[in-house]
């Protein structure tokens, strides 16, 4: 084989590698814009759960919060309530322990006469 065969061959051969390289990088280029479309949904998507999820956030702490107001006022009820009956069992008391003082002052009365 001669130098110019060996050339002509050569050349030959690097047009091929040449067009394949060139098939590649089309291939890599419609690939890359295919995959930057691919995140640019999947952005757009969690753009928008992250929203929607924000929104359920907001909505339970709403709720949270209502129910927070609404078990104040129950509790605020429940100790009023409390305070009443606490005030009547105080008050029971009381009468019942006047009335044991004089049933141990009378006894105690009593108790001097025999003696």
């Amino acid at each position: 084989m001669t130098v110019d065969e060996l050339h002509t061959k050569m050349e030959a051969e690097f047009k091929v590698v040449r067009a394949e390289i060139k098939s590649l990088d089309q291939r890599i280029t419609t690939e890359a814009a295919d995959t930057r479309q691919h995140f640019d949904t999947l952005d757009q998507r969690i753009t928008t759960e992250a929203a929607n999820t924000r929104q359920q956030f907001d909505a339970i702490d709403q709720r949270i919060t209502s129910e927070g107001v609404h078990t104040r006022q129950h509790f605020d009820v429940v100790a009023e309530h409390f305070k009443e009956y606490t005030k009547a069992l105080a008050d029971g008391i009381a009468r019942s322990t006047e009335r044991l003082d004089a049933h141990d002052k009378r006894i105690t009365a009593l108790e001097r006469r025999r003696l």
